[in-house]
């Protein structure tokens, strides 16, 4: 190496040098053990508390007599695993002396050698001191860059919060008229087709709305507790669906070719059918209601046509509203008859597009009722054939 290089690269080792003295007797570099930040403090903070600038954990300078790993690992030569190139010319001299004759320990080849030896040392020295002057001068920028962004980074972790979590709503918890129909389809169409394969209440039961309540009203209707299924043929989504709150309803089709209109609520434990209107129950069954004519009201569910008929205890056409009523299982017509002017006339009222509404309604026979089949309406219980269950 020329020595007006050699004079350079002394001057930078010792300029170096002197300044990392300087700055290690005012200020002194620490590793933070929990998120690896390098920074420096004060030597004057030596064997007190500060905040690690990146984590903001409490930690302990270390003093003057305690034992702490480097900060910079010393650096170790390589150990030179390859051969210089004068002993590779040695060994190949001298097995071409041994092949030529010629004397492998000439003049020639040791002072090649030598001057090939110290050329490669010298080289191996200053490369070595480049890569340590090299590393002392990189600790220290990063050292001072990572003091000045410790702060700025940890702001910013503190400013960061994380988006709301948004639930995923399911087709199954929104309401009724927010579902659309492929979906309520998709659900109704399982549970129709086992409810109507369904021949005894047990296998009913868990299919049918309040199964509480409607177990005993099953035991009555079906005597001997069998349940003739109708078995689904299909069910009719062009007619569409009709919602009305948590109910709604569907139009199927039985085996026999029958259609019906199939009720179904939504309960916390999801979908369940109307079995009471599906099978038009009442109170009382109707041979009984017009065998025993009874003067104490029952409920009914029935359709109810307005038709100009009064006759016997239902002449006077001024306090009564007759109309012919009809209900599933009942081959027989009556007549209901409501006393106009009253809450229930008002209840009963049909607008003038309107040909029949099927209703739950209170019946009972007048006293001494001189026909068998002219009932009064005494009381109007709801619209439709769903009956309301007053929650807990």
């Amino acid at each position: 190496m020329p020595k007006r290089l050699q004079d350079v690269v002394v001057l930078a080792q010792n300029l170096i040098v002197s300044e990392m003295k300087e700055i290690e007797r005012r200020w002194k570099a620490f590793v933070c053990p929990t998120c690896r930040c390098v920074f420096r403090a004060e030597a004057r903070h030596e064997g007190e508390g500060v905040i690690c600038p990146s984590c903001r954990r409490l930690l302990r300078i270390p003093s003057e007599g305690d034992v702490t790993p480097p900060l910079v690992a010393a650096v170790q030569q390589p150990a030179v695993q390859e051969q210089s190139s004068g002993e590779r010319r040695k060994k190949s001299s001298s097995r071409k002396g041994r092949r030529s004759g010629r004397d492998p320990h000439a003049w020639e080849d040791q002072g090649d050698h030598r001057r090939a030896s110290g050329t490669g040392f010298r080289v191996l020295l200053i490369a070595g001191g480049l890569a340590l002057v090299g590393a002392i001068v990189g600790v220290f920028f990063f050292t001072t860059l990572g003091v000045h962004q410790s702060g700025d980074a940890g702001k910013q972790v503190e400013r960061v919060t994380p988006p709301p979590v948004v639930p995923v709503v399911q087709q199954a918890d929104l309401p009724l008229e927010e579902r659309t129909p492929a979906s309520l389809l998709l659900e109704i169409e399982p549970l129709a087709k086992q409810f109507m394969a369904a021949t005894s209440v047990e296998a009913l039961l868990p299919l049918v709305r309040n199964p509480s309540v409607a177990e005993a009203r099953m035991r009555g209707f079906y005597r001997d507790g069998k349940v003739i299924a109708p078995g689904l043929s299909k069910i009719r989504d062009d007619a569409g669906l009709t919602i009305d709150g948590n109910a709604m309803g569907v139009a199927v089709v039985t085996r026999d070719h029958e259609e019906k209109e199939l009720s179904i609520v939504k309960e916390p434990s999801g979908l369940k059918i109307d079995w009471e209107s599906w099978v038009g129950w009442s109170e009382m069954s109707w041979d009984e209601f017009l065998a025993s004519k009874p003067t104490v009201s029952r409920v009914f569910r029935v359709t109810l046509y307005p038709v100009d008929y009064y006759n016997r205890g239902f002449s006077d056409e001024s306090k009564w509203q007759s109309y012919r009523a009809e209900s599933q299982g009942n081959d027989q017509s009556f007549f209901a008859y409501a006393e106009k002017d009253t809450v229930v006339s008002q209840l009963l009222h049909f607008s003038p597009d309107m040909k029949s509404r099927c209703v739950m309604v209170a019946l009972k026979f007048p006293e001494n009722a001189e026909g068998g089949n002219q009932v009064e309406i005494e009381r109007f219980v709801t619209d439709g054939w769903i009956e309301k269950v007053e929650k807990p």
